[in-house]
């Protein structure tokens, strides 16, 4: 695993994608993910983060909204805290995760709902890539 030195500066170069990579349960693709959340979700291990974002759309406060931030908080005790806001600071989404071993003390992730081979779907990127 990357340095957290080494791997925020990496992520700081991502800008804008040339893949979209398939985030699925079993055929169906569920959300879409950009070039950057790939690099950060392999080589911080935290494919996890994915499936937490990605699980949750369904909720209707969630997938109502068609631009979402999300921030996970580290602390000093490795608990973190996932949060969702809409884009205007208005939280709609909060959880405690009791242990994590991320190596960021935090990361934003921002889902944006688009057009995704004829179908309207959620899509993942960092804030760089937009």
């Amino acid at each position: 695993m990357l340095s957290p030195e080494k791997l925020h500066a990496n992520l700081a170069q991502f800008t804008g994608t040339e893949t979209w990579y398939r985030y699925r349960f079993g055929q169906t693709t569920l959300a879409y993910y950009t070039d950057g959340v790939k690099y950060l979700a392999d080589n911080a291990d935290c494919y996890w983060l994915l499936t937490e974002i990605v699980s949750v759309q369904t909720e209707t406060k969630i997938h109502r909204e068609p631009f979402q931030v999300w921030h996970l908080q580290v602390d000093e005790e490795w608990g973190a805290t996932l949060e969702c806001e809409d884009g205007n600071d208005n939280v709609v989404f909060t959880k405690n995760i009791p242990f994590t071993d991320f190596p960021l003390k935090e990361i934003t992730i921002w889902v944006e709902y688009g057009e995704m081979e004829e179908a309207y779907k959620p899509i993942l990127l960092l804030p760089s890539e937009h």
